[in-house]
């Protein structure tokens, strides 16, 4: 499965793991099918207009808490990335990230 694929399964497995609320069910934190990483993110993030970047960085929050902190400074510096500068440069973060 490609990079692409797995961040697909990954969005779309949290999509269906939350209750009526939109709140996530407990997760298994040792199940690594679970666990997204910014380099797959930067993929999905390529050609993406910003409204859906903006509900994939979302639901990677979400995950992260999910998973009880999993690649959290990652998390952390994509977001200061994505949302610094007067601008939404996507794509200058995947070119600094190659």
């Amino acid at each position: 499965m490609s990079n692409l694929g797995k961040l697909t399964r990954g969005l779309k497995w949290w999509k269906d793991n939350r209750d009526l609320d939109g709140v996530l069910k407990p997760v298994i934190s040792n199940d690594t099918d679970k666990m997204l990483d910014v380099n797959l993110f930067l993929e999905y993030c390529k050609g993406k207009d910003k409204s859906k970047v903006e509900v994939a960085l979302h639901q990677l929050h979400l995950l992260r808490h999910a998973e009880g902190g999993v690649k959290s400074q990652l998390f952390k510096d994509l977001n200061e990335k994505v949302n610094s500068g007067s601008g939404f440069e996507v794509e200058k973060v995947v070119k600094e990230k190659k």
